[in-house]
């Protein structure tokens, strides 16, 4: 007990540890611990629409002097400051703000941890660490790192290219909610036809000035003390995460970035972006050649996803390239110059054991570069994977360059043939004894162009074969690289081959693609099972050789000559590789996926669909990169049960997303699909027909994206064609996600190894918000209410009410009231804008019930950027919808689709 007691004495006299280059008070666990916002001290709120605490605060009026004692390694200097007493400082003595002597710049002692880090941005840096110093270096070598950058923030060779500028305030909900309240708003009237009959929904809007510390308020700190004098360089801004705790930006600027750091105040905190910083997820697995993570024995080092790949993707700073008034090529062969000279303490001393005696060669390493995009790709031929990752980790510490990734090898989302047969458009349209309510209407796909990634197209195959005009075939290099339209031939509008060998279709995974999509014989005959969309015309893009080699590199290319062509609805049936029982990268954000989230938030009107992917036998957390997007459609597969498509598949890979987002966002039919085959396939397995009409049976992810594709072409008609209310609305990518989405119903049955006896629910990990169902999303006859906006625009801390009609469900076919609202948001780890929909249901008797998307029973939704609330419907009763802008990003330009359906 003594021996005890004398530990318990010695544990509560000894002082804290402080990073010696931190200057801010630590912040406290978001959960379990008081938020901070700006200096007073608010306690966290649990629900975000209820009135918060008022703040309290608590003042210290005896500080003390600290001994500056490093958080991991010693440091030869350590320093005592006394701080200045706060009225708004924590009890804790402790807790004080510090500064670093040497440089005067100003970290705090929380976030300059490595592994606090990492948790932000996702990257590499302490995986490099071990693999070059062992595993008990990192947390030294990191602060390190961040010191010499300083030192070397003027270099123009090794100088720091960026800053991490962060602004650690949490949200602070203030306002009151609206469960049960009778107090009357101040709204404004938002729709001109609100009061129209037809309608039966009123809209307004409420700007609020209620201070809400999202991205947008957070930016304008940034504004005030980095950018004071000048106007901000958005060009050279990225938002890298804006969460509810913090946001932080990546920030380029031509000043004296030493002079920036030292005048950074709180809440913000900036450190210079050094080389394992930029090192994305992935890069060292990739460089050594791993299959796995085997040797790592750390758990939090099983971060990255597991590679095989030797091939990476340089990417660098538009504006310090101009400056330096060099090629690409001459930029990166002075890189390798300098790694076989330079025995400089940034990478040859520190890790000399290995990396002194690396020579890179010339021919030793395989680059391209692409001068338009900015970027490097560099594959490994000879040097060891140790030099390789040597000469990374050199080369990641240029000033010029901004990051390193691993190049993703990509394939068609191909699955074993499936002999069975069932009709796919039967399913989607819901249709009866072969009767399809959708063509009967008109609805065909009639005036819509699909463009479509894959391996080709087999132009003389029936369901795409023109005796008229001739294709043009775009051919990498040549003169027709832009890919011309031909607009009057009846099926394929443009065709754009990424290789001059093969140009046509010799592995048949694109034809059968193609005509799920669109498949129609010449002289407008509707096959016995015709194409979803069998009027619709198709943009071929050829990314795949006849090897499977992925040739894609510029993929904001290929979007914008696929609406050159008309074509704002892109079908992507391909992901990442990954091989059974071996090296993947699943359900992480890649630089694939950021670029995808890039182009579709700048191009709004442009609908990407992909595949979940073929992974399912990996069960939970099985999505190919590409389906990690935010802003596509990622479809899974449906097979056939006892009711038809009503289980999920055994090979349809589930989410969630490792940051937790609901995927797949939808489910189709996606075995025993017959389609097209291309007659240069050599294979005689499940043919039918003579060899211009052949058809083969296929199953995958690949085939449920291409049936999803083929009915949001039939949606987007539905729209252009005034179906709704005789209006001519241009759906945007959003609008067609949404009403997708609205009318997608549960599935019952999940196939787990084989064994269809799990059941599963909407919102899950298997069916995202569950199958497509064309009569539950859109009416034809007047058979149920459907109201929709498209591109609307919510600032910050706006709110905007949508007032229905009470429920009548007399002559209705819905049995539920479903609203949806969905957005393209900004590219990055999780939401960067997160707006939010909530409803407020009256019942009958006056009662009133807070409704929360999702599935969510008393909270808002944080993570996805679709979301939708359905609710059984009872007559009298009514609803009121809310959406508002919660977290708005700095570029504040977010816009919303809103889609409902129901009885009133």
């Amino acid at each position: 007990m003594k021996r005890k007691k004398t530990r318990t004495k010695e544990k509560k006299g000894k002082k804290k540890t402080i990073n010696p280059i931190s200057n801010h008070k630590p912040k406290p666990n978001p959960v379990s611990d008081p938020v901070i916002a700006s200096n007073p001290i608010v306690e966290a709120t649990p629900n975000p629409f209820t009135t918060t605490q008022k703040p309290s605060t608590t003042i210290t009026t005896n500080p003390t002097k600290i001994t500056l004692n490093p958080m991991v390694a010693p440091t030869p200097n350590p320093s005592t400051i006394t701080q200045k007493p706060s009225a708004t400082t924590t009890t804790n003595p402790t807790k004080k703000d510090i500064s670093n002597e040497e440089n005067g710049t100003r970290f705090p002692r929380e976030t300059i941890k490595l592994d606090y880090f990492e948790t932000i941005l996702q990257t590499d840096a302490r995986k490099i660490y071990v693999e070059l110093e062992g595993e008990h270096e990192p947390d030294e070598s990191w602060e390190t790192d961040i010191k010499k950058a300083i030192e070397q923030s003027k270099s123009e060779i090794n100088g720091v290219g960026a800053l991490l500028i962060c602004n650690k305030t949490p949200l602070n909900y203030t306002e009151k909610h609206f469960e049960g309240s009778n107090e009357k708003f101040d709204w404004e009237k938002m729709l001109t036809d609100s009061e129209d009959e037809d309608n039966g929904v009123e809209a307004f809007k409420l700007s609020s000035d209620t201070p809400l510390n999202s991205g947008l308020k957070r930016f304008q700190e940034i504004k005030k003390q980095f950018f004071p004098d000048a106007e901000v360089d958005y060009a050279n801004m990225f938002t890298l995460i804006n969460s509810e705790e913090e946001s932080c930006w990546s920030v380029r600027t031509n000043t004296d970035i030493l002079q920036k750091l030292k005048s950074l105040k709180p809440p913000l905190y900036g450190i210079p972006f050094t080389g394992p910083m930029k090192l994305a997820l992935g890069t060292v697995d990739g460089a050594l050649g791993r299959d796995r993570n085997k040797n790592m024995k750390s758990r939090r080092r099983l971060a990255s996803p597991e590679l095989e790949t030797s091939k990476f993707l340089i990417s660098f700073w538009r504006d310090l390239v101009d400056q330096s008034l060099s090629t690409l090529d001459h930029i990166f062969k002075e890189f390798i110059d300098d790694f076989k000279k330079t025995k400089d303490t940034d990478t040859r001393d520190r890790h000399k054991s290995f990396c002194e005696e690396c020579i890179i060669a010339y021919d030793g390493i395989k680059y391209n570069s692409n001068e338009k995009s900015l970027t490097v790709t560099i594959e490994r031929l000879t040097p060891t994977p140790k030099c390789y990752l040597c000469f990374i980790d050199y080369i990641s510490r240029k000033r010029l360059v901004a990051s390193i990734s691993p190049i993703i090898d990509m394939a068609p989302a191909r699955y074993d043939a499936a002999p069975a047969r069932y009709d796919a458009n039967l399913f989607v349209q819901r249709g009866t004894d072969e009767k399809m309510p959708f063509f009967q209407t008109g609805l065909t796909g009639d005036g819509q162009v699909i463009q479509v990634s894959d391996t080709g197209l087999d132009l003389n195959h029936a369901f795409f074969f023109d005796s008229n005009p001739t294709v043009q075939i775009s051919l990498e290099g040549s003169v027709n690289r832009e890919g011309q339209v031909i607009p009057q031939h009846r099926k394929v509008v443009q065709y754009v081959s990424l290789t001059s060998d093969d140009v046509f279709d010799k592995d048949g995974h694109g034809t059968h693609i193609s005509g799920s999509l669109a498949g129609m014989l010449q002289g407008n005959q509707l096959l016995e099972q015709p194409g979803i969309a069998p009027k619709s015309k198709i943009a071929v893009f050829k990314i795949f050789d006849s090897k499977e080699k992925f040739l894609l590199k510029d993929f904001e290319e290929m979007l914008a000559l696929g609406r050159k062509a008309d074509a704002y609805i892109h079908n992507a049936s391909w992901t990442s590789t990954c091989k059974k029982d071996g090296p993947c990268n699943l359900n992480k954000y890649s630089k694939w996926t950021e670029r995808i989230d890039r182009e579709l938030f700048k191009n709004q009107m442009q609908l990407f669909l992909t595949v979940s992917g073929n992974f399912g036998y990996r069960e939970n957390m099985s999505l190919g990169s590409i389906g990690v997007s935010k802003n596509a459609i990622t479809v899974g597969a449906l097979t056939n049960n006892i009711e038809g498509y009503d289980c999920i598949a055994e090979l349809s890979s589930r989410g969630p997303t490792s940051d937790g987002r609901i995927k797949p966002d939808l489910v189709a039919p996606g075995t025993g699909i017959f389609s097209a085959l291309s007659q240069e396939v050599d294979t005689t397995v499940n043919r039918e027909g003579e060899s211009s009409t052949q058809i083969v049976s296929k199953q995958g992810t690949s085939m449920s994206t291409a049936i999803m594709s083929g009915t949001a072409a039939l949606v987007r008609q539905y729209f252009i064609e005034r179906y709704y209310r005789n209006e001519n609305i241009i759906p945007s990518a959003a609008l067609i996600k949404a009403a997708l989405i609205n009318g997608a119903q549960d599935v019952i049955w999940n196939d787990i190894g084989g064994i269809i006896n799990t059941k599963t629910h909407a919102y899950d990990s298997q069916q995202g918000f569950g199958s497509v169902n064309l009569v539950k999303s859109l009416p034809l006859k007047n058979n149920f209410r459907f109201f929709v906006m498209d591109q609307v625009n919510i600032l910050e801390s706006e709110q905007h009410r949508y007032q229905i009609r009470k429920f009548n469900k007399n002559n209705c076919d819905l049995e539920d009231f479903s609203a949806t609202i969905t957005w393209m948001d900004e590219e990055g780890q999780g939401l960067i804008n997160d707006i939010d929909l909530f409803a407020v249901m009256k019942f009958y008797n006056g009662t009133l019930k807070m409704l929360y998307p999702n599935g969510q029973s008393e909270i808002r939704d944080k993570r996805n950027n679709v979301e939708r609330i359905r609710v059984p419907m009872e007559s009298n009763n009514e609803v009121t919808l809310y959406v508002r802008g919660t977290n708005i990003n700095f570029t504040n330009r977010v816009k919303y689709a809103i889609v409902a359906s129901g009885c009133w």
